[in-house]
């Protein structure tokens, strides 16, 4: 899959290796059913470990950081994108909209 950063000033666009989506779907499914909240960061990493995304319920909302890695002329790159969630809905359908996404590719 490739995986797209776009927000006018900056573009990013790398190409990620995974296998039926590593359990990112699942991952972000489990975290709607703790609508309620839970103490930490949760973490996702993909196969080679090029995204990652770390999950922290604030009590209103569930921040979400994306992270890019990457390799340029032997210099490794970050990129880190902040979405944040309403607990419950919100998240389900940001789960269901990912999964249905990894199932197309």
């Amino acid at each position: 899959m490739t995986v797209l950063v776009d927000d006018g000033s900056l573009r990013v666009e790398k190409h990620l290796t995974t296998w039926d989506g590593d359990g990112l779907g699942a991952f972000l499914a489990a975290r709607a059913e703790e609508f309620r909240g839970w103490d930490g960061p949760r973490a996702w990493r993909s196969l080679e470990g090029d995204l990652r995304l770390s999950a922290v319920h604030t009590g209103r909302s569930v921040r979400l950081a994306w992270e890019l890695w990457g390799d340029l002329l032997g210099d490794t790159w970050q990129l880190t994108y902040v979405t944040e969630h309403a607990p419950g809905e919100d998240m389900r359908g940001l789960a269901a909209d990912v999964d249905a996404f990894l199932r197309s590719c």
